[in-house]
């Protein structure tokens, strides 16, 4: 069985606490869907983010902790080494093939 990674009330705190221009990114993607393809939305302003909160939501069945590490490893590269970056991963009876990323974007430059 799948274990659920639970962000809470107090990992939005942490993150919001950064300050800045705060954005939020959210879609359904494909599991053979690239990092790149998925996180070409918000490139940009993963390079100057100072907190991000990441959700990924997997199917009961096509996914694991294992699949979305790619994802956390390109999220890593891009983002600057001080961010503050928190994580959670639930389960459900998604579509199979697909997987579910919400992420929370805080301390960017105000335009």
């Amino acid at each position: 069985m799948n274990e659920n990674i639970i962000v809470d009330d107090a990992d939005y705190k942490t993150i919001l606490s950064k300050g800045g221009r705060v954005e939020r990114f959210s879609g359904s993607f494909h599991n053979n869907d690239s990092e790149e393809s998925v996180l070409k939305p918000i490139m940009n302003d993963l390079k100057y983010a100072k907190g991000l909160l990441v959700k990924f939501t997997l199917s009961n069945e096509d996914l694991s902790l294992g699949d979305i590490e790619k994802f956390m490893i390109k999220i890593n590269e891009i983002t600057n080494k001080d961010a503050a970056i928190i994580f959670g991963v639930y389960y459900e009876d998604l579509k199979a093939g697909t997987f579910k990323c919400d992420i929370l974007i805080s301390g960017l430059p105000e335009n």
